[in-house]
């Protein structure tokens, strides 16, 4: 606080001088005191803003005023520079920063002090050279046709000293017969139009000003009569083999019909929708005809989209619905000529977990292991015979069929049988041979697993050579019989030995979508999980409890395996009832079809 004794000057006083200033036409003065500041024990700074009067008639360019010395005592100069930026002729600008002065007491400097003590220099930059503006354009679209609006635009163009800038537009030449000029709109703005009504060549200028100079710049643009309306192409698309229904058929796609009413050439793009769990391909989707190879069953769809050059045409759609199964014969090959009464069918299967295969005049179904299926001991007659093999899938029901022709003539000299024919690792087989009265063998060999290996001699014929397959697997066991002369007659009998833990996974599979459909009360689709001759009398107890269903099968304990063999598989479920565990078994065994379903539990 300003004590009485200094003189009555604070903060934010203004004080006038009439100094003169070299050059006479700048005048500073009007001083305001902003603050002070105590710069020492005895020592005080006293911050000052100013103003510059210019008298001159131009821009005082970038001016600066520098406190001269004093030639008094009463103060030293701390900072003493003040910028004004560009001082306006015939204005007065207030300076952009503060100067400074320090004395060795609280008191400021009078008005006369002020006036008579602060000397100043201002000095000035050079005006700047005004650069001509220049003009950038465009115009859109780029490709222009009768009819087309045309924007005419300069809005990127610049200035080098960043003036205002101000546009006109004029259409300088125009093609017989249009009436451009007309249309012309906002010829004041940076963005323009105009409408292009005739075909041939506009020229538009524009003058772009910054109000000292001005430069002009000149667009051609080109206007042509636009082409024909496009006709869209039209696409068909079928299937040319619909026969092919099985997986592993080559399905061939058929464009036949897809053309361009406007004669253009069309480009084809296919695309194929596939079932879940398919991985198959198409050959090739940008041909008129691909094909593709079905891998599982279900439905493909087929789509096609051609093009002309221009547009694409609608989509055609063809589909195909494939067989989940599938069925063929590997050995022996068709026309065969075979000497023997009976015969070994084998082949490859396909389809979902639990599908059977039966072949015709066999006493029982054919073993499925894995992929492949083996038929033995399966009768035919002296002569031509048809062996038809086929396969079922009881999730859906559906069937495939493969036959082979072969031809028998007649009995064999020898014949091999062995017991059992197929069972689960590890698996004990005797094998029996019988001749015929007019070849008397001395000796036999026996190769168990088919690995060129001799298991076996012997010259005693009426033993029954017995081997155990440790492992699941198809095995061709091959024998040599031997008469006294040394002639020998070579017998091959397949032995299956079914893995296991794959049938207890089937079995298991079967049980939980049966318990499956009983937690939803459906009677018809759980009794499905039966084989044919227990379908009905369980349709009938479930149809009974109805709703109960789910509450008793959620009482039910998981599925307990107790024996698996080749021909059926024993678990044990327990239920509580009451607080009390009741045991019960659950068989499972193979219908005539070949598949696997519940006998009883």
């Amino acid at each position: 606080m300003v004590g009485s004794h200094f003189l009555n000057v604070v903060p934010g006083d203004r004080f006038s001088s009439s100094h003169v200033c070299p050059p006479p036409a700048y005048k500073v003065g009007n001083y305001t005191l902003l603050s002070i500041n105590r710069a020492g024990s005895n020592a005080y700074d006293f911050v000052y803003k100013a103003r510059l009067t210019n008298n001159t008639t131009i821009i005082a360019v970038a001016a600066t005023a520098t406190l001269l010395p004093p030639k008094s005592s009463k103060y030293t100069i701390v900072q003493g520079v003040l910028n004004f930026g560009d001082a306006q002729a015939k204005a007065t600008t207030s300076s952009l920063n503060t100067f400074t002065i320090r004395r060795n007491k609280r008191e400021a400097l009078s008005k006369d002090d002020l006036k008579d003590c602060l000397k100043w220099q201002v000095s000035t930059g050079s005006a700047p050279v005004n650069t001509p503006p220049v003009a950038n354009t465009t115009s859109t679209p780029t490709v222009v046709n009768v009819g087309n609006t045309v924007t005419l635009d300069a809005s990127a163009s610049t200035d080098a000293n960043s003036d205002p800038l101000s546009y006109a537009w004029t259409l300088t030449a125009i093609p017989i017969g249009s009436t451009a000029l007309n249309t012309l709109a906002n010829a004041a703005s940076s963005i323009a139009t105009f409408g292009a009504d005739k075909a041939g060549t506009y020229t538009a200028q524009v003058a772009v000003s910054d109000g000292k100079a001005t430069t002009t710049a000149t667009l051609t643009i080109i206007v042509t009569t636009p082409p024909p309306a496009n006709t869209p192409p039209v696409a068909k698309a079928a299937i040319a083999n619909p026969t092919a229904t099985t997986i592993g058929q080559t399905v061939q796609l058929d464009s036949t019909g897809s053309n361009d009413p406007d004669g253009n050439p069309i480009a084809y793009t296919w695309t194929l929708t596939v079932p879940t769990g398919s991985a198959t391909t198409l050959s090739n989707s940008t041909i008129a005809n691909p094909t593709f190879k079905p891998d599982c069953g279900g439905v493909y769809k087929a789509q096609l989209i051609v093009n002309d050059g221009n547009t694409d045409s609608a989509p055609a759609t063809a589909e195909i619905i494939v067989s989940g199964v599938s069925v063929m014969i590997t050995s022996p090959p068709g026309q065969s000529t075979i000497a023997g009464d009976s015969v070994s069918i084998q082949g490859l299967v396909a389809g979902m977990s639990n599908v059977g295969v039966t072949v015709s005049g066999a006493h029982h179904p054919a073993v499925v292991l894995d992929n492949v299926f083996v038929a033995t001991d399966v009768p035919i007659q002296i002569g031509p015979n048809t062996i038809t093999v086929t396969a079922t899938d009881a999730t859906t029901g559906q069937t495939a069929i493969a036959t082979i022709d072969i031809t028998s003539t007649g009995p064999a000299p020898v014949s091999i049988t062995a017991e059992p024919e197929t069972g689960v690792a590890p698996l004990p087989v005797s094998f029996n041979a019988t001749w015929q009265s007019q070849w008397i063998p001395t000796q036999i060999t026996a190769d168990y697993n088919g690995d060129g290996t001799v298991d076996y001699t012997s010259v005693d014929l009426t033993a029954k050579p017995t081997f155990t397959y440790p492992s699941s697997g198809i095995y061709q066991a091959s024998f040599v019989l031997t008469d006294a002369q040394g002639a020998t007659q070579t017998v091959t009998v397949p032995v299956v030995i079914q893995d296991e833990a794959a049938l207890d996974q089937k079995f298991q599979a079967i049980w939980g979508e049966f318990t499956g459909n009983l937690s939803l009360a459906n009677a018809t689709g759980a009794a499905n999980y039966f084989l044919p001759e227990s379908r009905d009398k369980y349709l009938n107890a479930f149809t009974v409890l109805g709703s109960k269903l789910p509450t008793i099968v959620s009482t039910f304990s998981a599925l307990s395996k107790t024996k698996i063999t080749g021909s059926y598989g024993e678990y044990l479920v327990t239920r509580n009832v009451n607080g009390a565990d009741h045991a019960f078994f659950v068989y499972f065994r193979q219908a005539s079809d070949g598949t696997w379903g519940m006998e009883s539990l």
